[in-house]
């Protein structure tokens, strides 16, 4: 019987804050329940104040972590995503696992990226503006407006081309569920550029890869169930 400890170790990060609790109990369902034999979790709460946090903990949560909120949400994120990595490598472990506080992956979530042994790679999953619905899928783009390489998001027409089509080379696909090998996220810290207010942490990592030579891959069979809130609700963005 092999043992858990021959399995690389894997850990599952995930940001959240009071306005995702309406989806927390499914999301941390389903994180503490992956069949992949050597994994652990860890949970960072950047809600306003500490009184979520403390629910939480109340009500039994394990692995809650708080930290201060920043000056907007954009940071605020990066600051999260900083805690975790760093979490990560005194932790000593193999793989991190990104998960967004609102999506919620299937068991066989590490075992099926793991798989594929690649430094980067993450499962599909959907974006909505209310009017398209497209996974949260991006590709280098000429910006002639600016006579230089930028990134956009798939394009509709591209959609069912592209879902399904197997293991796919790509620029990036978000942070929604996404297995990052220990060099990577050791040599890249999570930052936000006040430039740019609406980009979040996730361009410029994936920018950061690009410019390294580093293959990024999305498995488009495998599709995880995205149950967004309103971006309009966050107050600071």
């Amino acid at each position: 019987m092999t043992s858990p400890d021959s399995y690389p170790k894997v850990l599952v990060g995930v940001v959240t804050y009071d306005g995702k609790h309406y989806i927390f109990p499914e999301n941390y369902q389903c994180i503490t329940s992956f069949d992949y034999p050597n994994y652990d979790w860890i949970i960072v709460d950047n809600s306003s104040n500490d009184v979520y946090v403390r629910k939480l903990r109340r009500e039994g949560y394990k692995k809650v972590h708080k930290i201060k909120r920043a000056g907007n949400s954009r940071d605020t994120l990066s600051d999260s995503q900083n805690y975790v990595k760093n979490y990560f490598v005194k932790g000593d472990y193999d793989y991190l696992l990104m998960v967004e506080s609102d999506l919620l992956p299937p068991p066989n979530t590490i075992s099926r990226l793991m798989s594929y042994k690649l430094p980067i790679v993450g499962a599909l999953y959907y974006l909505s503006d209310g009017v398209r619905r497209v996974p949260c899928i991006f590709f280098t783009d000429y910006k002639k407006e600016h006579a230089s390489m930028g990134t956009r998001l798939i394009r509709q027409q591209e959609v069912s081309k592209f879902v399904g089509s197997g293991l796919r080379k790509v620029h990036g696909m978000g942070f929604g569920c996404a297995l990052i090998r220990r060099d990577i996220i050791k040599d890249y810290n999570f930052w936000t550029d006040e430039r740019f207010d609406n980009k979040h942490s996730d361009v410029y990592f994936y920018m950061q890869l690009q410019n390294r030579g580093v293959p990024v891959f999305v498995d488009t069979d495998f599709v995880v169930t995205h149950i967004p809130s309103k971006w309009g609700d966050v107050k600071d963005k």
